[in-house]
């Protein structure tokens, strides 16, 4: 987990599943939710506090400021996401979701980059899982050099996403064990160092 700075100020927001993957829907009211269904919960008064991650781009004008509820996602994420709502969105959802997996694992691309990140404590259900292969301990990343209370991660990535829900889509929970409330994000990697 990567952990959140900065004070946390309430802000209500409403999400309505009406998009073709619907992670976001998903992770709040559950797979299959219909948007009157979730309208009907929103009119109800249901409510679930969610963090909100702050994005920096290496050399992008700091007085512009891009926030994320749900999934950052890079590499093969990224490149599926462009072809699913590019190039295949004519094809459907059921069509283009099976195609478009299949493209971005054939082509094996692999992107350089770099993520510093503030290691968070690692939450007790997880913490007989390091070292597994599944889950790192963010501690044993090397120090940043930009700040040693962070940590870094330099690889090539085929795939990586820092994810606040446990969807990433309405069928796919990629950090399943995340807690949407909990001031910490999940960082997902697939690197060319570890394949």
């Amino acid at each position: 987990p990567a952990e959140s700075s900065g004070p946390r100020v309430p802000l209500p927001v409403s999400v309505v599943p009406v998009g073709s993957g619907n992670g976001v829907a998903a992770s709040l009211f559950g797979r299959g939710h219909t948007a009157l269904s979730a309208l009907a919960e929103i009119i109800g008064g249901k409510s679930t506090p969610i963090d909100v991650m702050q994005l920096s781009y290496e050399g992008d004008d700091e007085a512009v400021k891009t926030y994320d509820l749900h999934f950052f996602c890079w590499a093969v994420f990224a490149d599926h996401d462009y072809i699913t709502e590019g190039p295949m969105r004519w094809m459907g959802p059921l069509a283009k979701m099976a195609v478009a997996p299949l493209m971005v694992i054939l082509r094996r691309t692999l992107y350089k980059g770099t993520c510093d990140f503030v290691p968070a404590p690692v939450p007790s259900s997880l913490s007989a899982k390091l070292g597994s292969g599944a889950y790192a301990d963010p501690k044993e990343f090397p120090q940043s050099p930009l700040d040693p209370s962070m940590r870094r991660i330099e690889d090539d990535f085929w795939c990586f996403a820092v994810g606040n829900l446990k969807e990433a889509g309405g069928d796919m929970a990629a950090t399943p064990n995340v807690l949407m409330n909990e001031g910490a994000m999940d960082i997902l990697t697939v690197v060319k160092s570890k394949a």
